[in-house]
């Protein structure tokens, strides 16, 4: 009797451990990577919007640059690259033909640096004028953040010139000399020039980014359903030789030795082989993706918030429109998950899920771009 009792135990757990692997591992409505599926979806959900939030924000920020500050920075720019042409013809001269130079040249040299200085110097002053057409978002620091530069230019500018308007002076032309300073004075026309234009390639990285935005892609971890096929023939086994003990087909004797020959070995083994499975392609494929889904989320957040803090150090400090947007992020409010349900809420923002394969279509900075969930 104590050892039907023990093979009856034995039966029961086995079937506990088949409708715990079925209803986690196996079966899609009640599986794990199905809650795992519902929590991600939610998850894409959020990333979306907060794709779009930034996708509308790099709008407004380019339409004002666009607007009100790119004319003026493109003059500027075009004055310096006019210059530096300048300056590269200038100093053929004076090196291939004539230590005397150009006269001619070197006048349009002089009066073309004098005009990067005075628009560099009128630059904030012309910038105020548009600030009245928009209140937010307006750039109107993008020559503080350059005046370090500014600085150095000015300096190799006032050097250069001097010489330039006295040339030719009693000293005698060195080469050398020459060519180190107007090298200097090139070197910092460049730098002006990028300077001035990076919150302009600032905004075009910012769109560039968003648009390469990929969420990490999740393989199914479902358990293949003849992964049970060995437990339930081996519960079938086991019940067969119960039920012909039972009828009397079996004697005491024969029982035990049908079991531990035939049952006893071969089921802990499957039940092993079950075990592992489960643990390898289900269970730590699940950790693995969570561990993904969170490393990506962290890494496009910080990301998108160095990017923020960024294209706000152009930007007055009592304009508050980029630290607005970002408290707008869904990152910040606590989820509720409710796994009997198909929804995750964020906060008072609730958020559907949606079919394995089904495609996101969202307009950004240039193009349409795809989310896969």
């Amino acid at each position: 009797m104590i050892m039907i009792m023990i093979m009856m135990k034995v039966l029961d757990a086995h079937d506990q451990l088949k409708t715990m692997v079925r209803y986690y591992a196996v079966t899609e409505a009640t599986s794990a990577d199905t809650q795992w599926q519902m929590v991600s979806n939610s998850l894409f959900n959020m990333l979306k919007n907060s794709v779009k939030l930034s996708g509308d924000l790099h709008r407004q920020m380019n339409d004002v640059y666009s607007f009100y500050v790119d004319y003026l920075v493109t003059d500027v720019i075009s004055t310096i690259h006019r210059a530096d042409d300048l300056y590269a013809q200038v100093t053929t001269t004076f090196i291939t033909v004539s230590d005397d130079g150009d006269s001619q040249q070197i006048d349009s040299l002089v009066e073309q640096l004098k005009s990067v200085q005075e628009k560099l110097n009128d630059f904030d002053e012309n910038l105020e004028k548009t600030v009245r057409y928009s209140s937010q978002l307006f750039p109107k620091r993008l020559l503080v953040l350059c005046n370090a530069i500014k600085q150095s230019l000015d300096s190799a500018l006032g050097t250069q010139l001097a010489w330039l308007e006295g040339f030719p002076s009693e000293s005698q032309f060195v080469e050398v000399e020459f060519l180190r300073d107007a090298s200097e004075v090139r070197l910092r026309l460049a730098q002006t020039a990028d300077c001035m234009e990076q919150y302009k390639v600032d905004l075009g990285n910012f769109c560039e980014w968003l648009d390469a935005v990929q969420p990490p892609q999740f393989a199914s971890s479902l358990l293949p359903t003849s992964q049970m096929d060995a437990l339930d023939a081996d519960g079938a086994k086991l019940r067969t030789i119960l039920r012909s003990f039972v009828d009397g087909s079996l004697t005491k004797g024969e029982l035990a030795r049908q079991y531990l020959t035939k049952v006893d070995k071969l089921m802990e083994t499957n039940v092993d082989r079950l075990v592992t499975d489960v643990k390898q392609s289900v269970f730590n494929k699940l950790d693995g993706n969570i561990d993904k889904f969170q490393e990506f989320l962290g890494s496009f957040f910080r990301e998108l918030f160095a990017m923020y803090v960024n294209l706000q150090k152009s930007m007055d400090s009592n304009d508050q429109a980029v630290k607005k947007v970002a408290r707008k992020h869904e990152i910040w409010r606590k989820p509720a998950v409710n796994f009997q349900s198909s929804e995750v809420r964020f906060g008072s923002t609730r958020f559907h899920t949606v079919a394995r394969n089904t495609s996101i279509m969202d307009t950004r900075c240039n193009n349409k771009i795809m989310f896969y969930l």
